[in-house]
């Protein structure tokens, strides 16, 4: 139960913060809407932890790791963990990392291993190659720089035309395209998944989010 309901409720909260990128879309604060979907991608990444049954939870100010499904990993890993632990029902791991937090990093060096353990597909591989690269360039300027801010045009009126904004959100050589691939493959991934698990539990995954059934590209997930 504590696994299926955290699961859901990760799913929630990676939908919730790509609705509030969408948002700041549709108010034309451009700058900040690429914070947020940076931001959306972390809470995806870990919603994608949370399909594999891992969850970083915060007990007594610091990062403590869950393991759900610790019987499952590479196929090395796999033989060890059933020769080990012989007749134990329903195992759950708990991992205290030596780091206090889960820094941005290993949260991205996460979802790498993760794919790495998974059969590759084209949609896996495509979530590998976004998590080895920069992703957190944009927002990082933003925030640490006092005055950087990639679009300033955002911060007085008049609100930047629709289709100017839809261009800023596909172009291709843009500082933030990255991230919002990386935000595009992990919805494809985290949606496929909850909707399966969805069905699994007779539950509605359509509940979760009114963006449920948005298109798996940036602009189509944030306009």
């Amino acid at each position: 139960m504590n696994l299926v309901r955290d699961t859901l409720m990760a799913a929630s909260r990676f939908y919730h913060v790509i609705d509030c990128a969408r948002a700041q879309v549709r108010r034309g604060a451009m700058t900040w809407a690429m914070v947020d979907s940076y931001h959306a991608s972390l809470l995806g990444a870990k919603a994608m932890f949370a399909l594999y049954g891992l969850f970083a939870y915060g007990v007594h100010d610091r990062t403590v790791l869950v393991d759900f499904r610790p019987e499952f990993g590479s196929i090395d890993d796999t033989k060890k963990f059933k020769k080990a632990n012989k007749g134990v029902e329903y195992p759950i791991r708990v991992l205290i990392p030596k780091a206090k937090y889960l820094e941005q990093q290993d949260i991205w060096a996460l979802v790498t291993r993760l794919c790495n353990i998974t059969k590759t597909d084209e949609l896996i591989g495509r979530i590998n190659e976004s998590a080895t690269s920069p992703l957190s360039a944009f927002r990082n300027a933003t925030l640490y720089d006092s005055v950087a801010w990639h679009w300033p045009t955002d911060l007085v009126p008049p609100r930047m035309a629709l289709a100017n904004r839809v261009a800023r959100i596909a172009a291709e050589d843009e500082f933030q395209s990255g991230s919002l691939k990386a935000l595009a493959t992990i919805f494809e991934f985290v949606t496929a998944n909850i909707k399966e698990l969805g069905y699994a539990l007779s539950y509605d995954p359509n509940k979760l989010s009114r963006i449920f059934n948005k298109p798996g590209t940036p602009v189509g997930l944030l306009t």
